[in-house]
């Protein structure tokens, strides 16, 4: 290769010890060369993602807090999924990895992405090994992507490791998609449900109003409270934008933010009938799916485990593995450290003790992933099934309710005549 890719020890603090809040930092300095560098850290504080940076030898720091804008062009994990496969494909077939790199950069447009495989090129052509260059940007790539390929380069297996890095984030991707579908289409009812009854307020009607102005008759309950309803409407309807803007804003930020009220969002979901069911199966295919992964991959169960932790994308999930986690170290097997929680299922817990048995605890691992993946997909469609149906009928509700109130005055007149 151009660039030979170094052994690099795995670092044992590189794995995630607990769930404390990170913050991610921009950093600029210079190597023992002199030559500038430059990337992106995770840590819980400034001081210790200067202590972290000095000791690889980088001096003349300066650290600014990243914050990330809702409007700023951003790298999707569906691409990060592509890159990975094209470069486990490329690496396979014996091309060295610069020019794997130079190979992408010039298939693809300006963006986001080709700016970072630039970067990366750049530090490997430099000598720098491939997970090293990884790690200063770990907004796109996590520890688990960063210590899989570290594991590589380790083992000398690094197009073995790659593809099964590759197959990995596929898989986590298409369980993401199936999982987004589930919560789409109420989404989008929704949405259009509020959008007809706001339009029915502004734009009909106060039409009715008039009308019903010149009859000079007392109007039913019903319709004096949607004429109500439509009245604030007009008078507030930018406040009422503007507010809903503002909370959904809000409540976005305050979950990329906070950590503690991302976690508190988390273990709520896991309470809310049929889509808690939907978002357990899929923590539990991710923790299976990881875990299987990074064991193969030659990593130690304890560090497997604290990569698996993250990977779950659950905080009651997160805490229950990094519990399992401590226990494990002090020698109890796994399947009797996760069988003290609830929130694994007993043939989880039996399948894994099979496999410790037999010695192929990433087989069995791997088996329990394809399980739940599969309980997730079906629980999705029936979730889309039965919402389909009930979100329909409550939008007809709330239209043939305003529809109701403005020609029932019409009716009662006619009877009267």
């Amino acid at each position: 290769m151009n660039a030979p890719l170094k052994p690099s020890t795995l670092q044992h603090d590189s794995f995630p010890q607990t769930s404390v809040q990170q913050t991610t930092f921009h950093w600029q300095g210079r190597d023992a060369r002199g030559a500038p560098r430059q990337g992106e850290l995770q840590a819980p504080s400034r001081a210790l993602a200067k202590a972290r940076l000095q000791r690889q030898g980088l001096r003349e720091l300066r650290l600014r807090r990243q914050t990330a804008s809702i409007f700023s062009p951003t790298i999707k994990a569906r691409e990060i999924t592509l890159f990975t496969r094209q470069l486990a494909t490329m690496i396979k077939a014996n091309l060295p990895l610069v020019q794997s790199f130079e190979l992408m950069i010039h298939s693809m447009e300006h963006g986001p992405l080709r700016e970072r495989l630039t970067q990366l090129r750049d530090a490997v052509a430099a000598g720098e090994p491939f997970s090293t260059a990884l790690r200063r940007y770990p907004r796109e790539f996590e520890e688990l992507y960063c210590n899989l390929v570290a594991a590589g380069e380790s083992s000398g297996a690094f197009d073995v490791l790659l593809e099964r890095l590759a197959k990995h984030l596929e898989q986590a991707q298409a369980l993401r998609a199936r999982v987004k579908k589930a919560l789409r289409y109420p989404l989008i009812v929704l949405t259009v449900a509020l959008a007809v009854t706001a339009l029915l307020l502004v734009k009909v009607v106060p039409a009715f109003a008039a009308t019903f102005a010149d009859l000079g008759a007392e109007l039913p309950s019903l319709t004096r409270g949607v004429l109500y309803l439509s009245t604030l409407a007009q008078a507030w309807w930018p406040w009422f934008l503007g507010g809903a803007l503002g909370v959904f804003l809000t409540l976005r930020s305050a979950r990329q933010r906070s950590r503690r009220f991302k976690d508190w969002c988390e273990r709520r979901l896991l309470q809310v009938p049929l889509l808690g069911r939907v978002a357990k199966f899929a923590a539990l295919a991710r923790f299976c799916r990881t875990l299987a992964t990074t064991f193969a991959a030659g990593l130690p169960l304890v560090d497997a485990l604290a990569a698996s932790a993250g990977a779950s994308g659950n905080a009651a999930y997160r805490a229950a593995i990094l519990q399992a986690r401590t226990e494990l170290a002090t020698g109890i097997r796994l399947s009797r450290t996760l069988r003290q929680s609830a929130l694994f299922p007993p043939l989880l817990v039996q399948l894994l003790a099979a496999g410790e048995d037999s010695g192929t605890l990433d087989t069995f691992l791997s088996h329990c992933a394809d399980i739940y993946e599969s309980e997730a997909d079906t629980l999705s469609d029936k979730l889309t099934t039965l919402l389909e149906p009930l979100l329909m009928a409550a939008l007809g509700l709330i239209v043939g309710t305003l529809l109701l109130a403005l020609y029932l005055p019409l009716f009662q007149l006619g009877s009267v005549l």
